[in-house]
């Protein structure tokens, strides 16, 4: 009797096996009617697909290799999740510029949502939320607006200096610093040096954290969501007891500034200069108006991503910039000479080359489709991530000559801008819509920072016991999408003629 259940139960069973089978391939045919191949790319293996393949720590350099072996648009499978990693000019326009409409969403992971980072619309996906939050950003951040923190981008770049000069050792610590709270005081206005510091630190601790729940593999609930409602208690569910520490941290970054900031504002205490929370807070409709919740929620979580959007990117450059020239002191010495001669124009190529030869950000954040495409003669699933390796792009010798070498003089001809060389800030900063907001505050304070520094200090690699200099190698760590340089020893002294003026 028992052989002949188990008989009927494997029977049930291999039929169920059969009808699911062949509904995946019904539905497959309705998607993809042509019956067009995927894109180029390995062979992966029953259920996990290409989790082999996939790197799980500096992604860009292994998707470089991937590349190299199957083109500049390569297709893999990690787990039930479509991926294509585009590492050419042309796949990133034609996919991410060209077709925005169908390739601007975001891939809505279980552990954004517990993690409490809903509220981000750099995660949000696409559509008029999305437009809301980022329309009510840009107000505050647009190329027009930011000369408003220009007198804050400067007053913090003097006490950088006047702390470089006291303390060089610590000269990771200052620009940490230095490029923190310029962020904090143009969006809260706290002028709180203690207050801007524990800010940074719970935000640097978020992202860390954060980062490290999404790499993919780590947590199974990426891939089955259905596991984001099993309890804390059960064995196997950690990863829930690390996402409500998140989301806590979460809370706690997006609420309590926020609330302090209206407090100063409530109490007749205002900064100096204006912020983007003091705006969106006069701005806000009556507590009795139905829209008052709403508007609310979207100024806490602007003002909130305003930070974590961009601090480590521009700290991971400043730290880049600081290595470079310590080991090309003829770069260093030229971008001196120009800007104390004022020359303004002339001043872009360091900057251009620098987010060239470093880029913070080597894979753009992903985007995600939002339908079946089709795209030269390829299926392209709907839901399938993209990465663009911007990193691969900046160091391919056919666009680049020499792409290892720091070389600013590679963007000049005969002494003028050379349009012929590609812009890197035309892909540092994303694609489409999804194109980084906060660009222009970004690249003003890095400029701000480069120009102080590099306009006040000579900046040397350590040396050997026989006085020799020892090359300045620069290692990173990646925190999320971002490629953090550990700190480097090197040496800053004041050039003579400006050592009076650093306080």
């Amino acid at each position: 009797m028992s052989y002949l259940l188990s008989l009927k139960l494997l029977s049930l069973l291999v039929g169920f096996v059969i009808a699911f089978a062949a509904r995946r391939v019904v539905a497959s045919r309705r998607r993809n009617p042509r019956r067009l191949p995927y894109p180029p790319g390995p062979k992966g293996k029953p259920f996990v697909g290409n989790l082999a393949q996939f790197p799980r720590m500096y992604a860009f350099l292994g998707f470089h290799e991937i590349s190299k072996e199957y083109g500049d648009m390569v297709y893999l499978r990690v787990l039930g999740k479509d991926m294509l990693i585009l590492s050419s000019i042309k796949r990133i326009t034609d996919l991410l510029e060209k077709r925005a409409v169908h390739t601007s969403n975001r891939s809505q992971l279980p552990t954004v949502e517990l993690g409490g980072m809903g509220w981000n619309f750099a995660a949000m996906p696409y559509g008029n939320r999305w437009r809301q939050y980022r329309r009510a950003f840009h107000q505050h951040f647009n190329q027009l607006a930011i000369p408003r923190y220009h007198p804050i981008m400067q007053e913090e770049a003097s006490i950088f200096l006047g702390k470089l000069k006291d303390d060089p050792a610590q000269w990771v610590t200052h620009l940490r610093s230095l490029f923190g709270t310029a962020i904090m005081r143009a969006t809260y206005g706290f002028d709180d040096i203690g207050k801007n510091n524990s800010l940074i630190e719970a935000v640097e601790s978020l992202i860390k954290r954060l980062s490290l729940a999404n790499i993919p593999g780590r947590y199974l609930v990426n891939s089955f969501p259905l596991l984001k409602h099993v309890p804390e208690w059960m064995p196997g569910a950690g990863f829930q007891r690390e996402l409500r520490e998140i989301a806590e941290l979460n809370q706690k970054i997006l609420n309590t500034p926020f609330e302090e900031a209206r407090a100063k504002m409530a109490g007749g205490q205002k900064g100096l200069y204006p912020s983007m929370t003091s705006a969106l807070v006069e701005s806000l409709p009556d507590e009795t108006h139905p829209d008052n919740t709403h508007a609310e929620h979207m100024a806490r979580g602007i003002c909130a991503v305003s930070y974590i959007a961009g601090s480590e990117t521009s700290i991971a450059a400043a730290m880049a910039l600081v290595c470079a020239l310590a080991n090309n002191p003829q770069v260093q010495k030229k971008a001196q000479a120009e800007l104390d001669a004022v020359i303004g124009t002339d001043r872009l190529p360091l900057m251009k080359e620098l987010t060239r030869w470093f880029s913070p950000a080597p894979l753009a954040v992903p985007h995600s489709t939002m339908e079946d495409d089709e795209y030269d003669g390829y299926f392209i699933p709907k839901g399938t991530t993209m990465f663009a390796n911007v990193w691969s792009i900046m160091h391919d010798p056919e666009l680049f000559e020499r792409p290892f070498e720091f070389t600013p003089e590679r963007y000049l001809k005969e002494g003028k801008a050379d349009s012929a060389v590609i812009d890197p800030e035309s892909l540092i900063f994303g694609f489409g819509r999804r194109i980084c907001p906060g660009r222009h505050f970004a690249e003003d304070v890095l400029f701000v920072f480069a120009a102080s520094i590099i306009s006040s200090f000579e900046i040397g690699p350590p040396k050997d016991q026989e006085g020799n200099p020892v090359e300045v190698k620069l290692v990173t760590r990646e925190t999320g999408s971002v490629a953090m340089p550990y700190p480097f020893e090197c040496f800053m002294t004041p050039r003579p003629q400006r050592e009076p003026l650093l306080g």
